[in-house]
């Protein structure tokens, strides 16, 4: 079942409309579940996995995930520092997809 009803229609509609010869889709689950469907309907793509969660069959690591979790490591080791200067407990939650209800 795809979001919008004759979305993927309408899709190729606007990318014939606009003379595009193909479609490189960059993103997650969603993007490549409908690049998938537009391939499907004759629309020459190609998918390319990139994704915080790192949880696109077929891959090892996307990149953003990279990013992701260095950001998040550099944010926990500021909290850290400044925790302790402060003498302070701080509670820190970083989101993970497996456990937001999305899988």
């Amino acid at each position: 079942m795809r979001k919008v009803e004759g979305g993927i229609q309408k899709c190729v509609q606007v990318l014939k409309a606009n003379k595009l010869d193909a479609l490189i889709a960059i993103g997650g689950d969603d993007t490549q579940s409908v690049t998938n469907a537009l391939i499907e309907a004759g629309v020459p793509g190609v998918g390319v996995p990139k994704t915080i969660d790192n949880d696109l069959n077929g891959t090892d690591v996307c990149f953003g995930f990279d990013t992701a979790v260095m950001i998040a490591t550099e944010a926990v080791d500021r909290l850290h520092t400044t925790a302790q200067s402060h003498s302070r407990v701080i509670v820190c939650e970083v989101w993970d997809a497996t456990r937001a209800g999305s899988r």
